[in-house]
């Protein structure tokens, strides 16, 4: 009964929808950054217009070019580029803090089972071997079996489908 589990590891916990969702709203915040710098370069733009008028006027030909120059870049782009690096600071320490989290109540579970393994490895080996010797063998399943029982209408208040088995040893 022994998981493989390292707790340093982040892919046992990589697929949370909660942090699945981090990682999306920083990869958004990455390409905000990147619409936001490149608004400091101008974007050229060429226009060329026919129009055919009637018979009674001449047709025209009108070429344009448009060349927005960032003149004063510290009042707009620069702003802009300010406040999506402050966006992506922020979803990238909500993700790194989300995900410590998740590692530590993993870590924490971890532990906990182990130790209940233990607990459980103990009782088999020294407990349950007494209590057959001292006539208490019965007392100790029904006082089990009762608990486990009480443990279990506890649990499914918060989840429908648990259910309990008993291996019981003649």
């Amino acid at each position: 009964n022994s998981i493989g589990y390292n707790p340093e590891e982040t892919t046992a916990i990589a697929g949370h929808p909660l942090l699945s969702v981090l990682r999306q709203d920083t990869l958004l915040a990455e390409a905000d950054l990147k619409l936001a710098t490149r608004s400091k370069t101008p974007d050229w733009s060429l226009e060329v217009a026919y129009q055919q008028r009637g018979s009674a006027y001449s047709n025209i030909l009108s070429i344009g070019v448009n060349i927005p120059l960032p003149l004063f870049a510290g009042n707009r782009q620069d702003r802009g580029i300010a406040a999506s690096q402050a966006q992506l600071a922020q979803a990238e320490t909500l993700f790194q803090d989300s995900l410590a989290q998740h590692q530590a109540e993993l870590r924490m579970n971890f532990v906990e089972w182990r130790s209940l393994q233990q607990r459980a490895q103990t009782l088999q080996r020294v407990l349950l071997p007494l209590a057959e010797d001292l006539g208490l063998h019965g007392d100790v399943a029904h006082w089990a079996l009762h608990r486990a029982c009480r443990n279990l209408a506890d649990w499914r208040r918060l989840h429908d489908s648990l259910w309990l088995a008993v291996n019981v040893r003649p």
